[in-house]
């Protein structure tokens, strides 16, 4: 019964009157934040450091995108 009580469900962010799951606002923040990195490191020309692209890519995405759960909502 105390799990039932104590299962919340997943927190809400409220986005111009529409409520919006926090999950979805981690993945849009990982996503704009893989990209911004992406064009960083072609500008710093240090590109050859994320080699190779098809594992660092999702592992920077992941990085940003579970930083951004635990920081944020992880203490709600």
């Amino acid at each position: 019964m105390l799990a039932i009580i104590k299962f919340s469900g997943d927190p809400l962010i409220n986005v111009a009157g529409a409520y919006f799951p926090a999950w979805l606002a981690c993945m849009f923040v990982g996503i704009l934040g893989t990209w911004f990195l992406g064009i960083l490191s072609h500008r710093l020309e240090c590109s050859s450091v994320l080699e190779p692209h098809i594992v660092m890519i999702p592992a920077i995405f992941s990085a940003i995108t579970l930083w951004t759960w635990l920081l944020f909502f992880a203490a709600r």
